[in-house]
């Protein structure tokens, strides 16, 4: 049970009254005051030094404020895929025609050789692999609970 407390004193920005949950140190609800202040005795050390929980903890909030700044703004619709999107999308593309390279050189090699020949292993080889790299469309994993 989540236990919302109200301070004694008042914020040093606005004036309005600091809330504690749990009693976590007070914030400010009205201007976000003391929101980002690093609670040692809640929070478990990451790198087990002070002065660096205390920095990257800062730097997380300060990161995740200008995150929401920039999302706030922006139009709900879709931008299109960006310059991420297309990259991801043409390294994948490159993906699979290796895949497909693989799979063309074993069958070259089944082929290309008489078969009491040790180029028939390489092929074999190959073509296992090209199988096991093969995309699996259509596939979620079982642990997989997001989106739905």
């Amino acid at each position: 049970m989540i236990i919302a407390t109200t301070g004694t004193g008042a914020c040093p920005r606005c004036g309005a009254t600091p809330v504690s949950l749990d009693g976590a140190l007070p914030w400010c609800a009205g201007c976000d005051w003391n929101l980002d202040t690093y609670d040692a005795r809640r929070q478990p050390p990451e790198f087990d030094w002070s002065r660096v929980d205390r920095r990257t903890h800062r730097l997380a909030a300060r990161l995740t404020r200008q995150q929401y700044a920039t999302l706030l703004g922006r139009s709900l619709e879709s931008t299109g895929p960006g310059l991420t999107g297309v990259l991801v999308a043409g390294i994948s593309v490159l993906l699979l025609l290796g895949v497909a390279g693989l799979a063309v050189a074993g069958v070259w090699l089944l082929f290309a050789y008489p078969f009491p020949n040790l180029a028939v292993v390489g092929g074999v080889a190959l073509i296992a692999l090209a199988v096991a790299l093969r995309p699996r469309f259509g596939r979620l994993d079982r642990n997989y609970a997001g989106g739905r």
